[in-house]
């Protein structure tokens, strides 16, 4: 297999910008688990004592998230290592960026503050980390709690993760435009993954808040540079390196998650002791990384699983899909609440139906803002297209 794995992404670095399904797989199962997570698997886990199982998955399903920042740090730096040489380097990368990720996001921010009279919502100057992309850019050790939790049903508190991928692309690009040479950017993206992992270890240990630090790009930015550092690798002289060891890498990593969660009865993130607390994000971060090595090699099982039709189609749909599971209950959760718990008047039976309900909603919702307003909206892409041929994998 090694051999394979070798020739394989050696052909993936000089076939230029090729479109690798299995990438848009893993896409799709990162989202499937953020809604199970958020939907279906908490409701039932949060009010049937019985089902401690039920618990512990939904105490390891936070990793997708994780999954989402290996995804992006590898394919973003892909784009970054391929066209750094090019005219007009910021401006297309920073225009195409702007082109996929702000229409949508601040649609549906500006929605929500047009409906701040109805929900009676107290800002508290969150608005303005919001609109600015500034969630817990620093940590600040007297801060505790979620942000964006307005009470009352108004939450957007899984906004967190979309302003760690911003803050990233923000300096990421200067980064690499400075050294451009993947041979200076390799040390420095696995130095900065460490530096992520100790910074966690240390704050942890010193009592400050663990939502902080699982929100804060300072303390999550190991599985982004991860992910950059599998770029970074296909393109340095160690590239058979990545089709050598992915497995291997992948099935240690795996064991470790798994050695976790039977210790703990679930992979818990906001686990109190400093050690698990650090460690687990870069052990799931190591492992999304090698998984997406295993995937670039078009003949490798994982290649053939995350090709699958129905993972594809979640994972074309999965930014969509993120912000409407944070916007729709905000609307609708309440008096869907009231609506069936008239019918059924048992409430754990009603906040599982309601849950199954909302899924397809959003799921139309996503699917009808990509056709109607994000494609269009991308088709400006055109206009700050990259002069290079790419040399790895690009995103999609």
């Amino acid at each position: 297999m090694a051999a394979s794995s070798r020739s394989d992404l050696s052909t993936a670095r000089v076939a230029g910008s090729r479109h690798v399904p299995a990438l848009d797989g893993i896409r799709g199962l990162a989202i499937l688990m953020v809604l199970a997570n958020h939907f279906v698997i908490i409701e039932i886990a949060s009010r049937a004592p019985g089902f401690p199982w039920m618990q512990g998955l939904r105490d390891s399903l936070w990793t997708g998230v994780d999954v989402f920042f290996a995804l992006s740090g590898f394919l973003i730096t892909s784009i970054l290592i391929e066209t750094v040489e090019t005219p007009g380097f910021f401006r297309n990368f920073y225009a195409r960026r702007s082109l996929r990720i702000f229409p949508l996001y601040y649609a549906v921010v500006f929605l929500v503050l047009a409906c701040t009279p109805l929900f009676q919502i107290h800002w508290g100057g969150q608005q303005w980390r919001l609109l600015t992309y500034t969630n817990r850019i620093f940590i600040d050790p007297h801060q505790a709690g979620w942000n964006f939790d307005f009470g009352g049903g108004v939450s957007l508190i899984h906004f967190w993760s979309l302003h760690v991928e911003e803050q990233f692309y923000l300096v990421w690009p200067l980064l690499v435009f400075l050294l451009r040479k993947p041979r200076r950017l390799l040390p420095l993206a696995i130095i900065f993954s460490l530096a992520s992992l100790g910074l966690r270890f240390w704050l942890a240990g010193r009592g400050v808040d663990l939502i902080a630090l699982y929100s804060s790009l300072p303390t999550r930015a190991d599985g982004l540079f991860l992910g950059a550092s599998l770029a970074l690798l296909l393109q340095s002289r160690f590239a058979a390196l990545a089709g050598r060891f992915a497995l291997l890498v992948f099935l240690a990593s795996s064991g470790v998650m798994t050695a976790i969660f039977l210790r703990r009865s679930g992979f818990v993130w906001w686990n109190a002791e400093p050690f698990l607390f650090a460690i687990q994000f870069t052990v799931v971060g190591i492992a999304a990384t090698s998984l997406i090595a295993l995937c670039l090699e078009p003949r490798s099982l994982a290649s053939r699983v995350f090709r699958s039709p129905f993972l594809r189609l979640f994972g074309r749909y999965s930014y969509g899909l993120y912000i409407f599971q944070a916007v729709v209950p905000i609307f609708l959760r309440e008096p869907m609440l009231r609506l069936v718990g008239s019918v059924l008047h048992r409430s754990l039976l009603t906040h599982f139906v309601v849950a199954i309900l909302l899924l397809p909603i959003i799921v139309l919702c996503a699917v009808l803002s990509y056709r109607f307003f994000e494609k269009p909206l991308l088709g400006l892409k055109r206009h700050f297209e990259y002069r290079t041929r790419p040399t790895i994998p690009a995103a999609v």
